[in-house]
């Protein structure tokens, strides 16, 4: 069977159960970042690497599971063992299936370990489910949608205004490097996320020369840090980002920031 005959079928079969099950254990969890549409966004560039890099007939559905639990154990734990937790969501999930944990053994694995960003966990080089999904979640931090979702996630563990462009810039360039190894032997593809890498790169860096500038008189004059107060602000508040499209018909908005917020819809918005 045809890849994409494969990616429709486990489709089909499984994807309205995942979100269903998302959405029930996710409730009115505000972590947008991490939300129902992240995981959409991460099926979409999963089914990009499996056209580029198609194997087992098993591999779509998966995978398919894989983009739909790597984060939901973000509802109980926002730090770094939210692996473990959706490891333990998705035996659940198995279970109420009338799955087997033995035949998953390689997803529930790809669940746990996806976010070492070090990549120097033995299993990487040896699931492939794990290298994919791996691939697919660093792919989503970029762009816009990837500057909104850093910001938000570190300063809700409690990573400074001051750090946070630092701490994004290194996370981030570890990501890419990650991905330029697996696939800068397909032009085309890496071509176009290099760019969407670079987005995030320069945007950080523009901040963290702001916010470095003890000469600068007033920050307010810098797009890059109102744009990140703006996000700061409402991580704080709890706003849905599903605002930020009524932002850019405020009258006093910048184009500039006006420009980033309607991209930054855009991408967010973009597989619901």
């Amino acid at each position: 069977m045809d890849i994409r005959d494969l990616i429709d079928s486990a489709e089909i079969k499984y994807r309205r159960i995942l979100e269903e099950f998302f959405s029930s254990l996710w409730g009115e969890t505000t972590l947008y970042s991490h939300d129902i549409n992240h995981h959409r966004r991460v099926w979409q560039y999963v089914k990009e690497i499996l056209l580029l890099q198609p194997d087992k007939e098993d591999e779509p559905e998966k995978l398919l599971m894989a983009s739909y639990f790597h984060d939901l154990g973000m509802v109980s734990e926002p730090g770094f063992r939210h692996g473990a937790r959706g490891r333990e969501l998705f035996a659940e999930f198995l279970r109420t299936r009338n799955l087997f944990p033995d035949d998953f053994a390689d997803v529930l694995e790809a669940i746990e370990h996806h976010d070492d960003k070090e990549y120097r966990n033995y299993a990487v080089d040896h699931n492939r489910i794990l290298k994919i999904l791996s691939v697919a979640d660093d792919l989503d931090a970029f762009g816009y949608a990837g500057i909104y979702r850093y910001l938000e996630i570190y300063i809700a563990r409690g990573i400074s205004l001051t750090n946070v462009g630092h701490e994004i810039r290194e996370n981030a360039d570890s990501r890419f490097r990650n991905f330029r190894k697996g696939f800068r032997k397909y032009p085309e593809f890496f071509s176009r996320h290099r760019k969407r890498y670079h987005i995030i790169d320069s945007f950080m860096s523009a901040y963290n020369a702001q916010i470095g500038d003890s000469h600068a008189d007033d920050y307010n004059e810098n797009m890059e840090y109102q744009i990140v107060s703006m996000v700061s602000e409402m991580v704080k508040r709890g706003i849905n980002p599903s605002g930020i499209k009524e932002l850019c018909h405020d009258p006093g908005i910048r184009p500039g920031i006006r420009d980033f917020l309607d991209r930054l819809d855009n991408e967010l918005n973009q597989h619901k």
